[in-house]
């Protein structure tokens, strides 16, 4: 199994160099303004910069991602993927709960996997879809399964000061059940 859990902060902990490819989901209005996208885009400027470069509003970019290669404060290169895996954002979206599409997550894996897997990269991402996509985390980590069982991934659960929800591992234990 190549597969770790831990709570922290996903940006600090890409930083320090834990990570060689940080993925979180985005949506395709070119705005990182909240949740880990914003704590990305503020560590990692060119993430931003990566996003803004693509067409704002177009559906077309479901399922695919934008991507910056940025630098850790140790020097080494991190590779930050925007995955389109959402159409729009706001409280409309939260609201309806029909956000995170599982078919364009399922598509940006395959892609991200073709271009970086089998490389011995470091990955690491949040609960993708989780908090703001009203994303079902047994199906998007499911997916992250299937197409990254062989690379080392971190998923890093990230315990918003504030949030009512708090993550621990053994919430995700039936992830690691299943690998073993």
């Amino acid at each position: 199994m190549n597969a770790n859990i831990v709570v922290g902060d996903i940006v600090s902990l890409a930083k320090e160099g834990h990570f060689d490819v940080l993925i979180h989901g985005a949506h395709c209005f070119n705005y990182m303004g909240h949740g880990v996208a914003d704590s990305i885009a503020k560590a990692f400027p060119l993430s931003f910069d990566a996003d803004m470069a693509t067409a704002k509003g177009d559906k077309g970019k479901m399922g695919t991602y934008s991507y910056a290669v940025c630098e850790s404060d140790a020097g080494h290169p991190l590779v930050v993927i925007n995955g389109y895996t959402q159409y729009n954002y706001g409280v409309p979206h939260y609201q309806s709960k029909a956000g995170f599409d599982y078919t364009s997550f399922d598509g940006l894996c395959q892609r991200i996997h073709k271009r970086l897997g089998g490389r011995g990269l470091r990955f690491g991402y949040p609960l993708i879809g989780g908090d703001r996509g009203n994303a079902e985390h047994r199906k998007v980590l499911a997916i992250m399964e299937r197409h990254f069982a062989a690379e080392n991934r971190t998923l890093v659960l990230y315990n918003e000061p504030g949030r009512k929800k708090k993550y621990a591992v053994s919430d995700f234990d039936f992830l690691l059940n299943e690998q073993t």
